[in-house]
């Protein structure tokens, strides 16, 4: 397979697999996301900047009370996740090959205090099957000890189409068979799909954290929103020099759940693991 990533267009950084357009990139003013997301069939599955939520931002990570300071939301008051350009391959990855973003990034207060200091990999792969999200996330105190505090507003997160959400005859479920917002939220779970129709066409997206991330409930809601977030009745106290890392998969679809083996895509996130994927999305080349 063929994948290009195009010059910057603004602030989307475009990928294409055999001439077709996948994802991008995007460098937002308060922080980086993935969107569009297309599935294999070429669907679109998320939102970028939904009225009722503008800071749900597709495919994206942020945090509330990173001591004190609130990087989840957009707009006055806020702070920021700022980063030059980030650096932009194509590589190989045990599901085939990818468009991987390896971005240093600050995290900072309001007034533009550093808090936390990012490396963060980013990899698009279009596999026959989904069009796969890795992301990797190595945050660490940029001065003195950091507080993530308790909150419902923070971890990886993607909001998912208006069409598809449960509000509108989506259907939400985890791996255990529950499902709705009252089924799945503030449930453990490996994994969570979203999926729905598009004119005539289902299709659906994702999101598996990795196993070895702090166990959470799922924040999820009918209006579209799967959050996977860690924080949410605890705490952790970063002291300088020590390193969060994270990572999660992000599986766009098309089909449901049970037609996208959404189970087996998540045992492939797993299989990859083993095959090398940390080897493949290393975070320096």
């Amino acid at each position: 397979m063929d994948i290009r990533i195009d010059q910057p267009r603004g602030r989307r950084i475009r990928v294409y697999a055999n001439g077709r357009f996948v994802a991008a990139y995007t460098l937002g003013q308060v922080r980086p996301y993935v969107y569009p997301v297309l599935t294999p069939s070429g669907l679109p599955v998320t939102e970028e900047c939904p009225v009722d939520h503008p800071h749900h931002q597709s495919v994206w990570l942020g945090q509330d009370e990173v001591n004190g300071h609130n990087l989840w939301i957009n707009g006055a008051g806020a702070g920021r996740v700022a980063g030059g350009a980030p650096v932009a391959v194509v590589g190989e990855t045990p599901d085939g090959p990818a468009a991987i973003f390896r971005h240093e990034l600050l995290w900072e207060a309001p007034d533009g205090t550093p808090l936390l200091r990012e490396r963060r990999v980013t990899a698009i792969t279009p596999a026959p099957a989904a069009t796969l999200i890795d992301v990797v996330s190595e945050r660490s105190p940029a001065a003195g000890p950091v507080v993530l505090g308790a909150t419902k507003e923070a971890g990886f997160g993607l909001r998912v189409h208006d069409a598809l959400d449960e509000q509108d005859g989506g259907t939400l479920v985890n791996d255990r068979g529950r499902q709705g917002e009252a089924g799945t939220f503030d449930q453990e779970a490996d994994w969570i799909d979203y999926w729905g129709h598009l004119g005539d066409c289902a299709a659906g997206i994702a999101l598996f954290p990795h196993p070895e991330n702090p166990r959470h409930p799922w924040f999820t809601r009918a209006y579209g929103i799967v959050l996977a977030n860690h924080n949410r009745f605890r705490s952790d106290t970063l002291e300088p020099g020590q390193v969060l890392r994270l990572r999660w998969r992000v599986a766009a679809h098309d089909g449901s759940t049970e037609a996208a083996d959404v189970a087996g895509l998540y045992a492939g996130y797993l299989q990859a693991g083993r095959g090398g994927l940390d080897r493949a999305l290393a975070l320096r080349e």
